[in-house]
Order: structure tokens, then sequence, then C-alpha cells
């Protein structure tokens, strides 16, 4: 889940954690061990932007 730490995200993985779930979370910030969560640390927002950088224009049949 992307988010983990936002209110939403809390929410949804505190949810998850508490039906017995495992969850995993992805955020920009590092964030403190919680039980039952595995957070990734990383900034998606500068993966698409590389990607969407690299992309080439598809050919006007496929568009």
């Amino acid at each position: 889940m992307t988010g983990a730490s936002g209110f939403i995200g809390r929410m949804l993985t505190r949810m998850l954690v508490d039906s017995g779930e495992k969850a995993v979370g992805i955020d920009r910030v590092p964030q403190p061990p919680r039980l039952g969560l595995t957070v990734l640390t990383a900034d998606l927002h500068d993966a698409v932007r590389r990607r969407v950088a690299a992309a080439r224009p598809l050919p006007e049949e496929m568009a």
C-alpha cells in the first residue's frame, strides 16, 4: 500500500493487521516499525517521472 503513514493508509493498514493479514507499506519517509507491517521507503514519484521521460510515443495506429 502506498502512503501507509497517511491518514487513510494508516487506518487501512491497521485494519489489515488487526484482521490477521500481513501488510507491506511504501512511504517516502522512513517509518518506525509497526507490528504486522513491513514498510519500504521509496519515492514512487521519481520512478514514475523517469519512466515517463524514457517512454516513446505509440505509433499512430496503436494510439
